[in-house]
C-alpha cells in the first residue's frame, strides 16, 4: 500500500518508548511541528498503525528496546525509521567485528530473556545480568532495526560516534539534539551554589572522580551539590531541575568513560546560564562547541584549581556563559536541528 504525502509537511509517528512523559517528547514533537510536521506520538499502550506515515522516528534507547522490535515485527508496513540516538557508545578505538559481534551477542541474550516468563524476568540477578554491556546493546538494537526494516537515517551527537556507527555499516549522520524551552531560561536568580553535578555516581570511573573532586572542593569550601538519584542526594527534573542550575555558578561534566561527549550537559546549563566545566575531551567529542568559547575543560587533576579560577572571575565566566546561551538557545534549536534531519531525508529520497 502506498503511504499517503501530507499536503503540508511530512507525517511522522514518533515512538514514545519510555512512556508519554519523557523529558524529550514534547521538544521533538515541537521541534518537527514547527516545520509543518503532523506528528502522532505513540505510546506503549496505544495501537500501533502507520499506514498514513512517511515516517517513523525513534530515540534514545535509554533502556531496551527489544520489546519494540518485537512488536514493530508483528504490527507491520513500518515506515523507513529515523532513529535520534542520545547514548554513548563503546570504546571506539577497539576493532570494528569485535565490537559487531558483541553488540549482536548483546542483542541476542536481551531477546531471550524477554522470552522467558514474566516470574523469571522479574528476577533481580537475571536483570542485574540484561543490565550490563549497555553501550553494546544500544548498538546492537540499531543493527536489528537496520537488518529487519528500513533504517533510513541515524543522527548522533558527536563525530566519535558518526564514525563508530558509519564503520559499522550504518546510514549515520551528527545531528545533535536542540535546545527547547523545556531545557530551562535564565530566571535571573541569585547563585548562592557554587558547582552543580547532575547524573548517576555509580560506575567506577565516575565514582572515583566525582570522590575525588567532592573532597577537595570541600577542602577548598567551595558548594558542591550533587543529584545522582540516589537515596540521599535524590535526583531533579523539570522546574524544579531549572531553579536548581539558575542558582549554579558552574555545572560539572564528568564522563562515564573517556570518549564520551557532554552535549546533552551544555544544552541543560546553557539556556539556564550555568557555565560548563569539564574534564579534558577527545577532539571527536566536542559535538558543536568549542572549549574556551562555549566551555572550559581541564584534566581531572586540574579540575579543582580550573573551578576556582572561574569563580573568583565572574567576568571570564559571564564571557563563556554569554556565548554559550546564545549558541544553544539561536543556533541550536530543537526546531533547526529536526529542520537538519528533514533536509538529509529530501536529499535521500530524491
Amino acid at each position: 500500500m502506498p503511504r499517503l504525502k501530507s499536503v503540508n509537511g511530512m507525517q511522522i509517528a514518533l515512538l514514545m518508548l519510555n512512556g508519554p512523559h519523557s523529558g524529550f517528547v514534547a521538544p521533538i514533537s515541537d521541534g518537527f511541528q514547527k516545520h509543518s510536521c503532523h506528528v502522532r506520538c505513540l505510546g506503549p499502550t496505544d495501537r500501533w498503525n502507520f499506514d498514513d506515515c512517511e515516517y517513523l522516528l525513534m530515540y534514545g534507547p535509554m533502556h531496551s528496546i527489544g520489546w519494540a522490535i518485537s512488536r514493530l515485527r508483528k504490527t507491520g508496513n513500518v515506515p523507513p525509521i529515523v532513529f535520534w540516538a542520545t547514548e554513548q557508545l563503546p570504546n571506539p578505538s577497539q576493532s570494528f567485528r569485535k565490537t559487531r559481534l558483541a553488540a549482536q551477542g548483546r542483542f541476542i541474550i536481551e531477546n531471550c530473556a524477554n522470552e522467558l516468563p514474566a516470574r523469571i524476568r522479574q528476577l533481580k540477578q537475571l536483570q542485574r545480568f540484561t543490565g550490563r554491556a549497555g553501550r553494546y546493546r544500544v548498538i546492537g538494537e540499531l543493527l536489528a532495526i537496520q537488518r529487519l526494516f528500513t533504517l533510513r537515517l541515524v543522527c548522533v551527537f558527536s563525530e566519535t560516534n558518526r564514525r563508530t556507527l558509519s564503520n559499522l555499516g550504518l546510514p549515520v549522520v551528527q545531528i545533535p539534539m536542540g535546545y527547547h524551552s523545556s531545557f530551562g531560561v535564565d530566571l535571573n536568580l541569585d547563585r548562592d551554589i557554587d558547582v552543580v553535578f547532575l547524573g548517576s555516581t555509580i560506575d567506577s570511573r565516575r565514582h572515583k572522580l566525582m570522590g575525588d573532586l567532592e573532597t577537595e572542593l570541600k577542602s577548598r569550601r567551595i558548594r558542591l551539590v550533587i543529584k545522582d538519584g540516589s537515596k540521599e542526594r535524590g535526583s531533579i527534573h523539570g522546574d524544579d531541575r531549572t531553579h536548581l542550575l539558575n542558582r549554579s555558578k558552574i555545572m560539572l561534566n564528568i564522563m562515564r568513560q573517556p570518549w564520551d561527549d557532554l552535549v546533552f550537559r551544555e544544552l541543560l546549563a546553557a539556556p539556564n546560564r550555568a557555565m560548563v566545566i569539564s574534564e579534558s575531551l577527545t577532539p571527536t567529542a566536542l559535538g558543536p562547541f568549542l572549549p574556551n568559547i562555549h566551555f572550559a575543560m581541564a584534566y581531572p587533576e586540574e579540575l579543582p584549581d580550573t573551578i576556582t579560577h572561574y569563580l573568583k572571575h565572574e567576568d571570564e565566566r559571564r564571557i563563556i556563559t554569554d556565548n554559550a546561551h546564545e549558541e544553544v538557545t539561536q543556533k541550536l534549536t530543537m526546531e533547526r536541528m529536526a529542520g537538519l534531519i528533514l533536509d538529509r531525508l529530501k536529499l535521500s529520497d530524491n
